[in-house]
């Protein structure tokens, strides 16, 4: 009788978790800093390679890649806050403030943003393409933007080890009016005029100028 071949069981695969989330993340960085370190030494002439580079990334890896972004954006936000508002010096800036921001922008507001804007994409269509714009707009700032505020002041209040409550109802109504005042107009022309994968990118760029006021009034709160 010809022998049966015994066939080996293949191992499940393996599952993401957490700490392969963590160290996917931490390649991701490491490539950026990379990439960067040569534009520096480079020079202005590879602006346009890194563009192209930036562009790929988002097609291939659209979720860490704007994390990455939005993390270092909002670390830029709180140093503008400490350094050009507040006037610390460089010789009594508060790392430690600067990390929870660029953890914050990172860990949550990136994932999430990116997130939200896919979901309005995909929900809220309308025929008039007007009316699907403002109905957007109306989400993102009813729903999104209360939310985030609110998940922002509660979680660096934790991570300072300061009182939640007492942060909110010092700050939060007042930040929220803020908000309000800037972010329709602009997001009214990032949904009518800019691509879904850009969009994050452009809320963390006008995002400069607003985590700037968000660290301040988060240190102040």
């Amino acid at each position: 009788m010809p022998s049966r071949k015994k066939h080996k069981k293949r191992a499940p695969p393996p599952t993401r978790n957490c700490l392969y989330v963590v160290n996917d993340w931490l390649r991701e960085l490491l490539v950026w800093i990379t990439i960067l370190i040569i534009v520096l030494i480079a020079g202005p002439y590879t602006t346009f390679t890194m563009l192209r580079w930036y562009q790929a990334r988002l097609a291939s890896r659209p979720l860490v890649t704007q994390s990455i972004t939005t993390a270092v954006l909002f670390a830029a936000g709180d140093v503008l806050a400490q350094q050009f508002v507040e006037d610390v010096g460089l010789d009594k800036h508060n790392l430690a403030r600067t990390g929870r921001m660029a953890l914050y922008g990172g860990a949550v507001f990136g994932p999430a943003a990116t997130t939200w804007y896919k979901v309005l994409q995909k929900r809220i269509n309308f025929q008039s393409q007007t009316g699907t714009i403002i109905a957007r707009v109306l989400a993102d700032q009813t729903i999104f933007a209360s939310t985030n505020l609110f998940v922002f002041l509660s979680s660096m209040a934790l991570l300072e080890g300061s009182d939640p409550k007492a942060k909110l109802k010092s700050t939060y109504v007042e930040a929220l009016k803020k908000n309000w005042m800037v972010w329709p107009g602009v997001q009214f022309v990032n949904f009518r005029y800019v691509p879904l994968e850009h969009r994050v990118m452009v809320v963390n760029i006008v995002s400069i100028g607003w985590n700037c006021y968000l660290s301040y009034i988060n240190s102040k709160g």
